[in-house]
Parts: C-alpha cells; sequence; structure tokens
C-alpha cells in the first residue's frame, strides 16, 4: 500500500485527481493520507464519499505545520478551502467503523483561487477599456468548466467503485452457486449407492 500511496501522491501533485481505494477498518492501521502543495492564495476543492457494508469517515485537510483547514466526520462531502501559503498540504482519510470501505474523491487545485485573483501586470492589462467584462467572462468560463470537469471526475469514480463492488457481488453468489452444484451431484450420487446397495442386498437373500 505504500508504493501505492506514494503514487497516488504524485498523481496528486498536478492540479486534478480523482481517486478511489480501500480504507481498512478502524484498529486495522494508521490513516491514509494524500499530499499535494498548492501556490499561496490557490484554492483546494474537493468531494469524496464512502461505500461499504458500513460507512464512517474522518475526514482532515491540514499544512505541513499541522493547521487543520477542512475536518469533516460524515461519509460523504464537498470542500473549498483558501490556501494562504504555498506548502505541502495533506488530505487524510481515516476510518471511524470496524469494517473495510471503498472511498472516491476528486482533489483540485485552482490557480485563480475563487476566479477573482491575478497578478499585478494581468490587473494592469485588463483594466483597460473594453477588456475588463471579457476577462470576467474568461474568468467564468474557467470556473464552470473545471467545476464541470470535477463532476465528471467524481461520477467516474463512482462509476468506478460501485462496478468493483457489484462484480464482487456477482462472483460471490456464482461460487456460491458452484457449491450447491456440487452439494447436489454428491447428494445424488450417495442416494444412487444406497439405493444400488439397497436392492443387491435384497436380491442375496
Amino acid at each position: 500500500m505504500g508504493f501505492a500511496r506514494g503514487l497516488l501522491t504524485a498523481v496528486l501533485a498536478r492540479s486534478c485527481a480523482g481517486l478511489f481505494f480501500e480504507l481498512k477498518a478502524e484498529s486495522a492501521g494508521p490513516p491514509e493520507c494524500f499530499k499535494v502543495t498548492p501556490g499561496k492564495d490557490h484554492s483546494v476543492h474537493g468531494s469524496y464519499e464512502a461505500d461499504g457494508p458500513s460507512e464512517g469517515l474522518v475526514v482532515k485537510l491540514t499544512t505541513a505545520s499541522g493547521k487543520e483547514l477542512f475536518r469533516n466526520v460524515n461519509p460523504s462531502g464537498k470542500f473549498t478551502v483558501e490556501v494562504t501559503e504555498e506548502a505541502p498540504h495533506s488530505l487524510c482519510f481515516s476510518s471511524s467503523v470496524e469494517e473495510s470501505q471503498m472511498v472516491s474523491f476528486n482533489f483540485h487545485v485552482d490557480e485563480h483561487g475563487d476566479g477573482t485573483h491575478h497578478d499585478k501586470d494581468q490587473m494592469d492589462y485588463v483594466t483597460k477599456e473594453h477588456t475588463d467584462k471579457v476577462e470576467e467572462l474568461v474568468a467564468k468560463l474557467e470556473a464552470k468548466a473545471s467545476d464541470i470537469l470535477d463532476q465528471q471526475q467524481y461520477a467516474m469514480v463512482r462509476e468506478a467503485v460501485h462496478r468493483e463492488t457489484a462484480e464482487s457481488t456477482n462472483a460471490r453468489v456464482m461460487w456460491w452457486t458452484f457449491a450447491e452444484v456440487a452439494v447436489l451431484i454428491s447428494l445424488a450420487f450417495f442416494q444412487v449407492s444406497y439405493l444400488r446397495n439397497h436392492f443387491e442386498q435384497k436380491q442375496v437373500v
């Protein structure tokens, strides 16, 4: 799991990622954490959902210094956090139940914060006549496009989790059916052998 966690951390170093993983029971080990390094004045957006026989999560987003920016104990949710320092941030999931569960989530870093933050040179440029409305429209379109991308990735991850659960259930049902067939065949063989021996003994008598 350590290698997989490292690989997921590398993926999260990019601007956006949709992932899912198996979260062990509360007593089975430490929380699962994933890191990303946003810049100052960026914003971090995310959503998550647990799926299992029983569901219970504790979700935290913390800075490198241990400052807690977000915490939630619901099995699903969304968050948006404004970043005030350029440093590694950790998104950690821990279980609050004694059964394994699948957790799906996506993690998106918006480099423009809420869509109104730009550097000084860009602000000087967009204050020119007839360009401020165009800039505002572009920012809104970019925010909408990012939101649509997040929702699509979230839906894809959820579908993958549910498909894996369904395939696992179907496999268990199939093996149970094979076991029933084997028992019925064994029982039929036993009955045939028993009746054959019974009639053979009667003929001898």
